[in-house]
Parts: C-alpha cells; sequence; structure tokens
C-alpha cells in the first residue's frame, strides 16, 4: 500500500468590487496514514498530516494608493521524530519495523505570517509602510526512553513571535537620482523548553 497518502491543492481568486479590491485563496493537503508500525501500540509511527492556507487581498481605491493584505497558515502533525533500538544483528534489517514504544512521538507545528503593506505613490517618491506579525509553534512529545517499559516521557516546546514595522520612502523611478530612505524595527519573544517526565503509566 501507499499509506493511504492523499493530496489535495485549490486556488481562487478574482475581482471582488471590480479594480479596487481584488483577492485570492490557496488550500493545500496532505495526508499519510504511514507504513511503518509500532509493535507495542500497533498502530503506525510515521503518520502525517499537513494543511496550508494562503490569503491575500488587495484593496486599490485610486491609482496611487495600494493596500494588501497576506495571512499565510501552515499546520502540520507527523509522528515521525521517533528511534529504534536494535541489536547489531538487526542494524541492517530494513525488512520490518524494530519500533516498540509505549508513548507516540507526535511532533505539531503551527507556522503564521501576515502582514499588510501600504504604498502611496506620491509622485516624486513612493512611501511604503509594511507592518507584520509572524509566529512559530512547535511542540514534539512522546516516550523518552524509546522501549515498551514506562520509564521516561519528553515534551520539547520552541515558540518565536516576532512584531516588525518597516518605513522607506523611495523616488520616483522616472528619477534622474535614486534614493531611497527607511527604518526597520522588529520586537521577537522567543520560548525554548525541554521536560523529561518520568513515565507514571
Amino acid at each position: 500500500g501507499n499509506g493511504d497518502e492523499r493530496y489535495f491543492n485549490g486556488v481562487l481568486s478574482g475581482p471582488i468590487a471590480g479594480d479596487v479590491l481584488t483577492g485570492s485563496l490557496a488550500i493545500s493537503s496532505h495526508h499519510f496514514g504511514g507504513l511503518i508500525e509500532n509493535n507495542f501500540l500497533h498502530e503506525t509511527a510515521d503518520s502525517l498530516e499537513d494543511k496550508a492556507f494562503f490569503g491575500r487581498l488587495v484593496y486599490k481605491p485610486t491609482d496611487a494608493l495600494t493596500i494588501s493584505a497576506r495571512v499565510n497558515l501552515i499546520t502540520k502533525t507527523d509522528r515521525v521524530n521517533t528511534a529504534e533500538i536494535v541489536s547489531r544483528d538487526q542494524f541492517s534489517d530494513y525488512s520490518q519495523s524494530f519500533i516498540s514504544e509505549n508513548v507516540a512521538p507526535v511532533a505539531r507545528q503551527r507556522l503564521l505570517d501576515t502582514s499588510v503593506k501600504i504604498d502611496d505613490d506620491m509622485g516624486f517618491a513612493t512611501l511604503t509602510s509594511i507592518t507584520a506579525y509572524n509566529s512559530a509553534h512547535t511542540n514534539l512529545s512522546g516516550d523518552g526512553d524509546f522501549t515498551p517499559a514506562p520509564i521516561l516521557l519528553q515534551n520539547v516546546t520552541r515558540n518565536v513571535f516576532s512584531r516588525s514595522e518597516e518605513l522607506r520612502l523611495a523616488a520616483s523611478p522616472a528619477s534622474a537620482v535614486k534614493w531611497v530612505v527607511g527604518a526597520f524595527f522588529q520586537h521577537r519573544d522567543v520560548l525554548n523548553a525541554l521536560v523529561i517526565p518520568f513515565d507514571d503509566g
């Protein structure tokens, strides 16, 4: 079998209000049921599920002003972060799975990317503002000793949040002298955590 693998992709775009407001939306998904068995739990140890959503709106009330907003969201859940404890004889044996853990490892990710961009053509120059917010959540939980025995668990978390603002004033393409001035600011928060508790069953 192919692990019940399935893909889906879809795109929708076009005008919402004539040439003043346009938009686009894209969706992508991937499902994989897995092929490798966890011999203790009797379930697949390498399943995967990921989805992606992309959206964009463009508002142009005048020839000089353009406002665009976009949102990208990606989510992913997989069980590929595991380990096999094998003997020397089993090391080169790829005909079967030697995974035998009492807690299935699961990795989860959520990535969010958003921004709003404003372009104002003032004739002699174009003023641009870009405001953005991004976040990344990652968590891995599962067996910490990689055996059927209830000994250790693991939980790893990494989160990143960022906010930024960019202002830019650029000379008109028709200008004889090209120049750009601007400023950029970003604030980031980062969390890294590792917890290895005892497995109480």
